[in-house]
């Protein structure tokens, strides 16, 4: 690969002399060496800005598309999973399998064997969750894994793809309520060129995403803290978390 199209490998260069400067400011401020410091403060400050506009206008929104792409690919493909054991376990079924039919079913057996690996692969960004949410994912693994026995009732718990949609706003009071209180920060973030809306309730988490100029904005994550959350958490009380997707 030319190397103007191997950005990744300039990115990683920079970002390990970021972390060789930031152990350098750490010595020159334990030394008090005040120019020394400013030089290097000078220079994280020269690479950050370039990789800051960078990430923000255009690594970040790709890799959300990336992951968007990804998930829904994913969704198809395992449409087309359930469709092939619809299938096999109707032929099965007959205790006959016709050639035709053994053949559309074995052509299947690639494509799935693909969609198991990727779905694999792409579980490795769960390590990327903090500890809550990945006890909470462990909890509903396992829920989700005892109701997997074929042909038993599912129980309403999430699992079943149908409750999918229902499960992503939670009980409508406490909507309500987040709504309310996004509402009253809504025109302080309008005015700025932002804006935020509400993406999902679940289990006390609450996903919202900042729009708009607020969406690139190097300040966000203090609006977050300091804004959204505390107006979240005092109209709901029960709210545990707040994540900006």
């Amino acid at each position: 690969m030319s190397r103007a199209h191997n950005f990744i490998g300039d990115f990683q260069k920079d970002h390990s002399e970021l972390l060789d400067l930031l152990k350098s400011f750490r010595s020159a401020i334990e030394s008090s060496d005040i120019n020394e410091a400013n030089g290097i403060l000078n220079r994280i400050d020269g690479i950050t800005s370039g990789h800051f506009s960078f990430e923000e206008t255009y690594l970040y929104p790709r890799l959300q598309r990336l992951v968007r792409e990804i998930t829904g690919r994913l969704h198809n493909e395992q449409e087309a999973a359930k469709e092939f054991i619809r299938k096999s376990r109707n032929a099965l079924n007959r205790n006959k399998v016709g050639r035709p039919e053994a053949l559309s079913l074995l052509v299947m057996l690639p494509k799935l064997s693909k969609f198991f690996e990727d779905c694999n692969r792409i579980t490795s960004l769960a390590e990327k969750f903090d500890e809550e949410e990945k006890e909470d994912l462990s909890k509903r693994f396992r829920e989700c894994s005892r109701a997997k026995v074929p042909r038993s009732p599912m129980k309403n718990n999430g699992c079943s793809g149908s409750n999918f949609a229902s499960q992503n706003f939670g009980g409508g009071k406490m909507k309500d309520k987040i709504e309310k209180a996004l509402g009253t920060i809504r025109p302080a973030l309008q005015a700025d060129g932002g804006d935020i809306e509400l993406v999902s309730v679940e289990d006390g988490i609450v996903k919202v995403r900042l729009t708009g100029a607020c969406g690139g904005c190097p300040m966000s994550q203090m609006t977050m803290t300091q804004g959204v959350e505390q107006a979240i958490k005092k109209a709901a009380p029960e709210v545990k978390k707040v994540i900006a997707v």
